[in-house]
């Protein structure tokens, strides 16, 4: 088997592990993320990696790891700041695209978590722009998110509109319009919401989606007034 097909078989194997998290709600903004890009790491592009990034490579999986001990430990403040310095160094310096693609991705989760988003948001930028990297579609949720901590919702809207437009067959469809319609109901645009779930449900009538019912029970909300 060529290493390109190696790449691409493990590339289709990490989308299915991420759409069935995705599938259950439990995507973003954890551990478990790390432990994918991790794992992710270690097996796709570790194939690819040059000499002159082995190092990188080496410091960024210790990240992870060191990050992992600090959620543990409540977000020891001093090993995340060791964990951010070590990811910054990668993000800036490794010859791999790849490489410094997912330290900036792994960043803008950090951040995230420890509330400092302007920081989250440049890091997550970076990656949503990187068209075709296996990080891009789910970084542009991330950076959803960070609009919406800081109530930028406008800037939200876009970011995850533009992201249905350029990954019209996403795992993170259902999220990304399940989000939308929450901003457009938080902006007082509660028709808009009522016409993006309803179109959603319209596209999606196969009996085994398993969001059906949870947009059925939004829109049925919402046409309410109760939600």
């Amino acid at each position: 088997m060529s290493t390109q097909t190696t790449k691409n078989n493990l590339e289709l194997i990490f989308e299915i592990i991420f759409s069935y998290i995705v599938k259950y709600r439990i995507i973003l903004l954890s551990s478990i993320a790390f432990i994918i890009i991790l794992v992710a790491g270690i097996g796709i592009y570790q194939l690819s990696i040059t000499n002159a990034d082995k190092d990188f490579n080496t410091d960024f999986e210790s990240a992870m790891v060191m990050y992992d001990m600090a959620k543990s430990q409540g977000s020891n403040p001093e090993i995340i700041i060791d964990v951010a310095t070590k990811l910054q160094k990668v993000s800036k310096d490794a010859k791999s695209k790849e490489l410094r693609l997912r330290a900036s991705y792994a960043l803008g989760l950090i951040y995230y978590d420890i509330k400092n988003y302007s920081e989250s948001q440049k890091y997550l930028e970076t990656v949503s722009k990187s068209r075709g990297f296996y990080l891009a579609e789910p970084a542009s949720y991330s950076l959803a998110n960070v609009y919406i901590e800081q109530n930028k919702y406008d800037e939200a809207l876009s970011t995850l509109e533009n992201a249905n437009k350029m990954y019209p067959e996403s795992y993170l469809e259902a999220e990304m319009t399940l989000t939308i319609a929450d901003l457009h109901v938080a902006q007082g645009n509660r028709d808009l919401a009522i016409t993006v779930l309803t179109q959603w449900i319209q596209n999606n009538s196969e009996e085994d989606n398993v969001y059906n019912e949870e947009f059925i029970t939004m829109l049925s909300l919402i046409e309410n007034n109760i939600y």
